[in-house]
């Protein structure tokens, strides 16, 4: 369970009455009455509810009596933000990476490779975050054969295509890595393999995303915001940027 899913269910908990069964049938989804609702039955009512448009709104109005949307966000909905701490081409320097997460606090990371074995050494210092990882052209040994190149997944509720990039010769162009991502239907392409840093929205809406290499250069890194399964911002971050409280 991620730690918007869990804050969530704790607000939800310890508000007593129907507020939830207020809100589930405001968006259509029908809900037992709190005090007769089991922990799984909250589970399943907020996997339900996480992803609709409008639905913590609605949810954190119901619980705070708020009749409206309208004003600056909540305590509850500040908190829904996820953080996706991207990183790539470490190339066996481990410092920064750790800097980043201390740093960022991430509810998950993508490492893009190069080296892939780095991405294992961080998740297995960081047991409790969530890792993605995609092996590099410089990895043929640094993980299992077979391990998949592109992966296409959820993360913190929105849809990932992550790749290195060598095999769509993205130091030339990008017009292949882009085609295969729009095809996939995703929110975001992120790749690396070329240590250049790239943040920027394509017309359609992808978000296209290189961090950069996080062992030379003094590192850079990239970061995603994403509310209610929606990409609301997507920046590098340097050395400077750890500085900050995230």
């Amino acid at each position: 369970m991620n730690k918007g899913t869990a804050r969530l269910i704790k607000n939800i908990k310890q508000f007593p009455g129907n507020a939830v069964v207020n809100a589930g049938h405001n968006l259509g989804i029908a809900a037992k009455p709190v005090e007769k609702t089991t922990t799984r039955e909250y589970m399943d009512l907020v996997s339900d509810i996480y992803f609709l448009p409008g639905a913590i709104e609605q949810i954190d109005n119901t619980l705070n009596g708020r009749p409206d949307k309208k004003g600056p966000l909540s305590k509850v909905q500040r908190e829904m933000v996820m953080k996706i701490l991207v990183l790539s081409d470490s190339h066996s320097t481990l410092s920064f990476m750790r800097r980043c997460i201390e740093s960022v606090k991430p509810d998950a990371v993508v490492h893009l490779g190069d080296h892939f074995d780095d991405g294992t050494a961080m998740r297995e210092e960081y047991p409790g975050i969530p890792f993605y990882q995609v092996p590099g052209n410089c990895d043929r040994y640094r993980c299992m054969p077979g391990q998949p190149e592109i992966l296409i997944q959820r993360v913190c509720g929105v849809h990932l295509y992550m790749t290195h990039g060598h095999k769509h010769s993205v130091k030339m162009y990008l017009g292949a890595l882009l085609r295969d991502a729009r095809a996939s239907k995703v929110d975001a392409v992120l790749y690396g393999h070329t240590h250049l840093q790239d943040c920027h929205r394509e017309e359609d809406g992808l978000w296209v995303l290189n961090p950069g290499s996080c062992g030379y250069y003094g590192g850079s890194a990239g970061l995603i915001l994403a509310d209610r399964g929606q990409i609301t911002d997507c920046r590098i971050l340097r050395d400077e940027d750890l500085l900050r409280s995230w």
